[in-house]
């Protein structure tokens, strides 16, 4: 590739009618190119930012829900249309990320090849029952989709870092890409999809044009359904703290401020959840061993979680 030509979001737009298919052959060994030191610090990078990387993701998910094409299959599915249903719908979803970023992508043993392995499938899953019943035959979930989903997950991340109190070290945010280029080919994005196949510069280039071009003015005309879905999402999060800390509207503003964008003046309650949001970010940043604190708030809820769902196995 020459240098500093980059794909962009036309480019991406060729794969809406491609769909995300069960069959698409996905690697399951590790490919011989793969560096695995530089896969391997990707994951570090992720450990030890990971209550800031899943308050980017969580922030993220809020304002793509804007985007019809990533909000329609959720509406169909109806597993996440009410706040008790999202949250565990959600907190099955962040079980999902935190294995991709501690196991083995490939190893059949590994969780993390399990995991994937099973949210591809349920795309597919989808995306096939959406297409017989839409009487046009719109392909949901296409590749095109998938692209929108990944930028959902690296996106605010790669664009945002100090925003999320992640540090913007340009070397191990490449890291992080170069692991996402293997999680978006295992959950079955091909190539000429996956955002995070060439280089941190490149991801960074389509992410900025998805989220000028595509987010938004999505979040200026969202669709019917997004009031409906982002409201559970937040009230199923704020069944966790027992108050309300998350409204769509704060969290969204929240992330223009990060942007940069300008906004509307909100409610004093939600001006003030804003703020939270903010000062949480500068302990993070600035107090020693509050981080620290967080991360290790985020793995006992994983841990909690995943032992629940063991017992609810073997009941």
């Amino acid at each position: 590739m020459e240098k500093d030509v980059f794909r962009n979001l036309d480019d991406l737009k060729k794969g809406a009618n491609i769909p995300l298919c069960v069959q698409l052959k996905v690697p399951n060994t590790m490919p011989e190119h793969c560096d695995t030191e530089k896969l391997k610090r990707g994951q570090l990078f992720f450990q030890k930012n990971v209550s800031n990387c899943v308050l980017a993701m969580l922030s993220s998910l809020v304002c793509g829900l804007s985007i019809s094409n990533l909000l329609d299959p959720l509406v169909f599915t109806k597993v996440s249309d009410t706040p008790k249903k999202s949250l565990f719908r959600y907190m099955r979803t962040l079980v999902h990320v935190i294995k991709w970023h501690h196991n083995d992508l490939w190893n059949e043993n590994s969780p993390a090849r399990a995991s994937l392995d099973e949210v591809r499938q349920k795309h597919s899953a989808v995306a096939e029952a959406m297409l017989k019943q839409e009487p046009a035959g719109k392909i949901h979930l296409s590749q095109y989709d998938m692209s929108l989903v990944q930028c959902g997950f690296v996106g605010a991340i790669i664009l945002h870092p100090q925003g999320f109190a992640i540090p913007p070290n340009v070397n191990d945010l490449d890291d992080f890409v170069y692991l996402w280029k293997f999680i978006g080919s295992r959950l079955g994005i091909m190539d000429r999809n996956n955002i995070c196949l060439h280089s941190y510069q490149e991801t960074f280039f389509i992410c900025k044009q998805i989220e000028d071009d595509i987010l938004l003015p999505a979040l200026k005309n969202p669709p019917k359904d997004f009031e409906l879905m982002a409201t559970a999402f937040t009230d199923g999060l704020n069944l966790l703290h027992k108050v309300g800390l998350y409204t769509p509207e704060a969290v969204i503003n929240f992330v223009l401020d990060v942007i940069g964008e300008k906004r509307k003046r909100q409610s004093i309650t939600n001006e003030l959840r804003i703020l939270i949001f903010k000062l949480l970010v500068q302990l993070k940043l600035y107090i020693p061993g509050f981080q620290f604190l967080m991360n290790k708030l985020v793995m006992l809820f994983y841990f909690s979680v995943t032992r629940n769902q063991k017992k609810q196995k073997l009941s």
